[in-house]
């Protein structure tokens, strides 16, 4: 894979203008950016007034949706820094008409953004960001970077499907799942070598929970495909709370992609029981070399988490959250990986790291 987070400018993109809501469409991909550099909260607050849409519909499109949410998710942040509290920031006559534009659009999705509205829906041709120059350049790279990995996990998702519909021959199907897990391992990878902490930590903060709303910011943790492939792996056996996990943060999930996980679990099957099966003894082996790159990729996610946020100086609470929240995720597919090596007496060249 060519560099990811290569130095580049934001301002140096070529654009194929996607703007569903007009000038207020404009303004978030031409204007919002600078005003949150420049800091003045009031100045933003007045410019976008007018701009915001009334009467819209659910006829309008997902990026309408993030459109409104960036700019909501921004006021959010604005005003986290000038201290202002609850009650005035939810009073306040701009946070009113784009929650009921939101709401317009979306009876029922988080005002802020979420992983679906700015990683899944976010226009490769026209991407939104928070930040300018070289650091914006780093955040649309960092949106690429995982729909790189949510199509890696996609791929593995689709064969791992059609090998438990009862394939006939489904050994080449897992080496292919295990060439997109490895796909995914080494986008992953990227964040690590290649992302400058410095650039992630300018934007990591319009991730993180609302305190005005209660809801959760945009996480990898909220991505249903890295879970759904370990249904598919594990099935009745996945460590518990996995289920309750998903449904409890359901909102925070691209609504197609839980529906679909959610599936998979209450159907059951799983390559742990297929390979249970001595007819199938054969697939153990690549089997083992799924669930050994599963843990890899887990590995590699903990690490990046603790070299970007999760420990020193620029560990924040939320980091470290995610950090344990990863660590005790680590130690379970681990000791599931190893259940699964010593019942079918599995050997494997390490675990990539």
């Amino acid at each position: 894979m060519t560099m990811l987070f290569h130095a580049s400018s934001l301002e140096a993109i070529t654009r194929i203008p996607d703007r569903p809501l007009g000038a207020f469409s404009d303004y978030v991909v031409e204007t919002l950016p600078a005003r949150l550099e420049d800091g003045d909260g009031e100045a933003m607050r007045r410019g976008i007034y007018p701009l915001i849409p009334e009467g819209l519909t659910q006829n309008f499109n997902k990026i309408a949706l993030l459109d409104l949410k960036m700019v909501f998710t921004a006021c959010g942040r604005m005003a986290v820094r000038c201290g202002t509290g609850k009650e005035e920031f939810l009073n306040h006559p701009v946070h009113r008409k784009l929650m009921e534009a939101i709401r317009q659009v979306s009876p029922s999705t988080p005002y802020i953004i979420t992983y679906d509205d700015i990683v899944i829906n976010n226009p490769e041709s026209d991407p939104r960001v928070f930040t300018t120059g070289r650091v914006g350049y780093s955040e649309k790279q960092f949106y690429r970077g995982h729909r790189i990995i949510e199509g890696h996990l996609d791929a593995s998702i689709g064969t791992l499907k059609e090998v438990l519909s009862g394939a006939p021959s489904p050994i080449p199907l897992l080496e292919t799942c295990h060439e997109s897990l490895r796909g995914a391992q080494k986008a992953l990878a990227l964040f690590l070598t290649e992302l400058r902490t410095e650039d992630f930590l300018a934007f990591k903060p319009f991730f993180d929970t609302n305190g005005y709303t209660g809801e959760k910011g945009p996480s990898g943790a909220f991505s249903a495909k890295a879970p759904h492939v370990d249904i598919l792996v594990y099935g009745r056996n996945l460590p518990p709370g996995c289920g309750e996990y998903l449904n409890a943060n359901a909102d925070y999930f691209p609504e197609g992609d839980l529906k679909a996980a959610l599936n998979s679990l209450a159907d059951g099957a799983s390559l742990f029981d297929m390979c249970r099966n001595p007819a199938m003894q054969d697939c153990r082996a690549v089997c083992g070399r799924i669930a050994a790159c599963l843990v890899g990729f887990r590995k590699l996610h903990l690490k990046t988490v603790l070299r970007h946020i999760g420990q020193g100086a620029h560990g924040s609470a939320e980091g470290k959250f995610a950090a344990g929240f990863l660590e005790s995720r680590v130690r379970a597919f681990e000791g599931l990986r190893k259940d699964l090596d010593n019942l079918f007496a599995v050997r494997h060249p390490g675990l990539s790291p």
